[in-house]
Order: structure tokens, then sequence, then C-alpha cells
């Protein structure tokens, strides 16, 4: 330390810390002050003059290598790591910085400062589209999980949520009697041909066509109900030729044999 020393030192035989003044006078010298270049206590501290002496004081954010009160010659400032010292320095869901003689909090990921504090980000109203396409967004605290909507899945390829093909991921999804028809994020069931919706079941059953349309085979034959389907049987003389779901009508084959036959035949039946 290099003080400017005002007085006469030889004057009379003063104690360190003392400058004489004059013959008979010893006057405490301020050490805080009397410095040229150099702060006797450094710059993270606060000098203190004492009668005779002076001490230091760390600064807030900083802490003495020795003891609470020191001297240049006994301990030394130096910087005070809070982030370690005072764990819970910045509260619940944060991340402490240390800095030079301070600290700074941040709020984690998935945090935002609320009220002074950090609270829980919400992305799933932040950012509605964070999820992508056919998603549901489930907000968690400090985090999100997506979520497939029903009728999708996700694809092992793009990582993304795809229409989930019902009919072929599950054959038997809409019954007996039906056909699966897939749609995006859903599906339908119709019945099959020859079946129609129970209004007491909801399953699809059986239409009984002989019963449901009357003369459905016309009047030259029998009507044979089928699961899903029926038949026409024809009576002798008619004929549907072989097409089971047509009427019976009179067969022109027959007709066209009997003209052949000689008119004999005819007299001797007449």
């Amino acid at each position: 330390l290099h003080f400017t020393l005002l007085g006469n030192l030889e004057a009379k035989g003063c104690d360190p810390g003392f400058l004489a003044k004059g013959r008979q006078q010893c006057d405490d010298i301020d050490e805080c002050k009397e410095w040229d270049s150099t702060p006797p206590c450094g710059s993270n501290a606060t000098c203190y003059n004492t009668q005779g002496s002076f001490y230091c004081h760390c600064l807030p954010g900083f802490v003495s290598t020795t003891t609470f009160e020191f001297t240049p010659l006994t301990g030394e400032c130096k910087d005070l790591n809070e982030c370690l010292e005072k764990q819970q320095v910045c509260g619940s869901n944060t991340i402490c910085l240390n800095t030079i003689g301070g600290y700074n909090c941040q709020c984690q990921t998935g945090f935002i400062v609320s009220t002074g504090r950090c609270a829980d980000l919400n992305e799933c109203l932040e950012k509605p589209e964070i999820c992508g396409n056919n998603t549901t967004c489930l907000n968690t605290i400090g985090s999100y999980n997506c979520q497939c909507q029903t009728g999708f899945i996700v694809s092992t390829y793009t990582g993304h949520c795809v229409d989930l093909n019902e009919c072929l991921e599950k054959p038997e999804i809409c019954g007996n009697n039906t056909t699966c028809l897939n749609t995006i994020g859903s599906y339908n069931c119709q019945c099959q041909t020859g079946f129609i919706v129970s209004t007491y079941t909801g399953h699809c059953v059986d239409i009984d066509e002989c019963n449901e349309t009357t003369g459905i085979c016309g009047v030259g034959g029998d009507c044979q109900n089928q699961k899903g389907s029926y038949s026409c049987l024809c009576h002798p003389g008619y004929s549907n030729y072989d097409n089971k779901q047509v009427q019976c009508s009179g067969d022109c084959r027959i007709w066209y044999y009997d003209a052949l036959l000689p008119t004999t035949r005819y007299n001797t039946i007449r």
C-alpha cells in the first residue's frame, strides 16, 4: 500500500496508524482515504477506518477467505457462488447462474415467469400446433404429451399420426353380415346385400324377400328364402332360365316344342 502521509513523523514518536501533528499530537491516519491508486481493501470490499488501523468487509456477493472482518494482510474477498451455497436461492423450477458478485435466475424449460416466480408453461395453449395434425395435446408440469386422436395411430416411419384402418386392424369390428368401410379417422359399417339393420338389436339380419315383396317370383314360381338371398322355384311350364332371382315366366322352349308336334297328338288328346 502506498499512502500519502501528511505531517512530520519525526516530530513525535507516534504508533503505527497515527501521524504526528506538531510536537505533541498524533492523529489517526484514515487508511480508507489516504491511498494513491489501489483501494486498500480491493475492489470487492468496503474499507472501514478505525483508530490506528482499518478493516475490510466484503461487498454483497463476495465472501472473505478468513474472518468476517479482515485486513489485506490477513484475507481477501472472493466471489460467493450463491448457486452452490444457497441452493434454493432462485426458488422452484429455476436454473441458477452464478456471476461475479451475484447470480441470475432463469426458468427451466417448460416454465415461464409469472408474478415473480416460474410457473408451468401450457404449451398446448401457447402453441396449439405443437403436436401436429390429428393429435391431442396434453399439458404436464414443465412439459406436454402428444396423443393421436381416436381413429389415428403413430406411424413407425414418420412419427406422425396417420389414419388407422380399423377394417384391416379389426376385421370383426362390424360384426356378421356386414361390410366395413374405412374413413379418415373412423369407419362405417354397412349391411351386405340381402341383410338389413334390425331395429331391435342394431345388427344386420337377413331380409326375408319372400315376405317383403309380394309376387317376387311371379305367378309361375315359389319363393324360397335363403340367408342373404332367395331363390325362385319355377312351376312346370315356367322358367327363369337358371336366374334364380328372376320371376318365373312361361317357358318358350316348351311352347316351341309343342308347336312342332303332329296335329294328331292334339286330336288324340282331345
